[in-house]
């Protein structure tokens, strides 16, 4: 141990006599080129796959003690730790490739405010459930991260990320007394990688198991991880300073595809659109046009299967939905989605312009008042009795008000759970009484 660096983490499984540790230092030394002293009692080592990384300092950059952060340690005088570096790379990582639209998908949450409409939307979508796993690998590494990314803020430039206590201890190792700065930098940036890596893994475990019980729970963000799941060893040797961790290196890594995969996903979501939008829209319609007017004819025929699905901006009622595609003819057609309305122009922002001043125009088409109204959320839950269902909703709305989503987390879990809870027990006193 003495010829090792270690996190303090190991050390502190080490003098707790954690179960396997003793296998686990076996197996990580043995990759680093440590065997096993014969003159030791035998212990059957567990074959544990690690991967194994070098540093070679070539051109070593010498740097002021002054100027340098402590290894693993928050950050001094407005300069962001190794850590926080580390985390922030990654996090930009997930929100660009793993889940992209993550922003979107947490303000919808905070919308909804319902743990049991979020463990619907988390139960059947894969999108979702990285965007719910995302929000809690962030709380759980950044203290107070919900005021600088939801709702979308732009902090100052100087403003430091304040890592949560449980992660900096994480981060922290021992036994690099004779390694140079350089080395520990190093060190600093691979212990993060692993610990973080740890956190991320329970995120997605958390949110696999909401996804098997449909009630959202965000508001304990404590790892649940052991010593094992940020466990790493590393050696100072003549070449450099080694580095052996478990196998997490595509933790990160997005889900890939064939190309002709994802050609043949396009082009199916392609004809699903089209499909779905040229039976809505087909008929006569009221058709506004720069050259001919107002006049009732039929939907242009799409020249492709190329067609848009857009919202649109600028109403007071809301923000309705609307289809853009070009037709045979050359123009571009922008139609209201819900009402029989839709206007012909040469390009698609006059499209949409003039659809949107139409709309202004035209408050009432066939019956339907414009703009739409928004559709109400997918999800429904049977009601177990209408006082009970009422009670659950308005104390909803409530927590909507004050807009407590982050700071009555806990409230709202158990408030579902009891919900969800009486609800299986009126559905199961239902069926007894059926069967007597």
């Amino acid at each position: 141990m003495s010829r090792l660096i270690r996190p303090a983490r190991l050390d502190m499984a080490c003098c707790r006599r954690a179960t396997g540790t003793v296998e686990w230092l076996i197996g990580a030394s043995r990759a680093l080129g440590i065997a096993y002293p014969a003159c030791f009692r035998p212990v059957s080592d567990l074959q544990i796959p690690v991967s194994l990384v070098s540093n070679v300092s070539r051109f070593p950059r010498k740097r002021a003690q002054a100027q340098r952060e402590p290894t693993g340690g928050s950050a001094v005088a407005g300069l962001p730790s190794l850590t926080a570096t580390v985390y922030r790379a990654l996090a930009r990582r997930i929100r660009r490739h793993l889940a992209p639209g993550s922003t979107r998908t947490v303000a919808r949450f905070i919308k909804a405010c319902d743990p049991l409409v979020i463990g619907e939307w988390i139960a059947g979508s894969a999108e979702v459930r990285l965007a719910f796993a995302d929000l809690l690998w962030s709380r759980t590494i950044e203290a107070s991260v919900e005021m600088r990314r939801w709702p979308d803020r732009r902090l100052p430039t100087e403003t430091t990320v304040r890592l949560a206590p449980s992660i900096e201890l994480d981060c922290q190792f021992s036994g690099e007394g004779t390694v140079d700065d350089e080395a520990k930098e190093w060190l600093a940036y691979h212990a993060a990688r692993v610990s973080l890596g740890a956190a991320w893994r329970d995120a997605q475990a958390r949110t696999s198991a909401i996804a098997h019980s449909r009630v959202a729970a965000w508001a304990d963000v404590t790892p649940l991880t052991a010593w094992s799941d940020s466990a790493w060893l590393a050696r100072e040797s003549p070449q450099g300073v080694q580095f052996v961790a478990p196998v997490t290196s595509k933790w990160l890594d997005p889900p890939h595809s064939s190309k002709c995969l994802r050609r043949a996903r396009h082009i199916s979501r392609q004809q699903t659109r089209f499909e779905s939008m040229w039976d809505a829209i087909r008929g006569a319609c009221l058709t506004w046009s720069e050259m001919e007017g107002w006049q009732v004819i039929d939907a242009p025929v799409p020249a492709s299967r190329d067609v848009r699905h857009r919202r649109l901006l600028g109403l007071s009622g809301g923000r309705p939905w609307c289809w853009l595609y070009q037709g045979v003819d050359g123009q571009f057609v922008a139609r209201w989605e819900n009402a029989r309305l839709q206007v012909c122009a040469g390009t698609p922002a006059a499209a949409i312009a003039g659809l949107r001043r139409c709309a202004t125009m035209c408050p009432d088409v066939g019956g339907v008042a414009l703009p739409y109204p928004a559709f109400a959320p997918v999800a429904r839950l049977a009601p177990m009795s209408t006082t009970v269902a009422a009670e659950y909703r308005l104390f909803i709305d409530c927590v909507k008000a004050r807009r407590g989503f982050w700071s009555e987390a806990a409230k709202l879990a158990r408030t579902a759970g009891g919900y969800r809870q009486a609800l299986a027990t009126a559905d199961q006193t239902r069926r007894n009484q059926k069967l007597d």
